[in-house]
């Protein structure tokens, strides 16, 4: 929100207090939360990138009634040489009507102080809509990690609720890169192609305990070993054990 440009200094000088008024009354009529987690592993679209470690996560987000939000998340990962992922990010979330909700943002992926060259910082405008407990999304980066082009993200959800209070969640998501030559690179491929794309899912279960929220994933990807940075594990099967709290 902009205010108007006046020639009349006085009157330009009246306009911007009333203009600080109305923000101070608008952040007391939103909420800041925050959760952190403990895990297993850290798995982003199947790939784990703690090395097949435990990650402690933590983030805080300020959400506004109209819709608007903006947050920060951070976790340690084992790749980067600051050993950090700091993800600064906004958007805006809605109903189409009572039914059908949407969310759309801006997402920076940040890794502080490593150096690397290319980069692996890189950023993706995201959008989901949610319709009777069905999520359907899509990510998208014009210069994906370590500078491997054009990237899409398309991904579904669906969670239902169990007996004795358990959620069960079941996610896909496929992973399109630009062209073969770009997801070879991502995945540091120099024998045979994978290809340009590759598939990743989960089934998480989880519930609620003393105020903590408890979960077990299955995490798994379409890519052998061979295909997954030079014959590692990061992207085979695994469970995943987390227990997180939410303020």
């Amino acid at each position: 929100m902009n205010v108007p440009y006046k020639q009349v200094i006085a009157g330009a000088a009246l306009l911007s207090s009333a203009f600080t008024a109305v923000q101070a009354q608008e952040l007391t009529e939103g909420e800041i939360s925050g959760e952190v987690l403990i895990g297993t592993d850290y798995r982003f679209r199947g790939i784990s990138q703690t090395d097949r470690s435990f990650t402690v996560q933590g983030g805080i987000e300020y959400a506004h009634e109209s819709g608007f939000y903006a947050g920060l998340w951070g976790s340690n990962v084992s790749f980067s040489g600051g050993a950090l992922e700091l993800d600064p990010y906004i958007g805006f979330a809605g109903s189409f009507n009572s039914e059908i909700d949407f969310d759309i943002g801006v997402l920076y992926y940040g890794y502080p102080k490593d150096g690397a060259d290319p980069s692996l910082d890189f950023w993706e405008i995201y959008s989901s809509v949610t319709w009777a407990g069905l999520e359907f999304g899509v990510a998208y980066s014009p210069d994906y990690f370590a500078e491997t082009g054009r990237y899409f993200y398309v991904h579904g959800a669906y969670e239902v609720e169990l007996p004795g209070e358990f959620s069960l969640g079941f996610h896909l998501g496929s992973n399109i890169f630009k062209n073969r030559a770009n997801m070879d690179d991502f995945l540091e491929i120099t024998g045979e192609s994978a290809g340009s794309t590759y598939l990743d899912w989960s089934i998480t279960l989880s519930k609620e305990v003393y105020g903590l929220n408890w979960s077990l994933s299955y995490v798994d990807t379409d890519l052998s070993r061979s295909e997954c940075f030079g014959g590692d594990k990061a992207c085979s099967a695994t469970a995943v054990f987390a227990v997180s709290k939410s303020f």
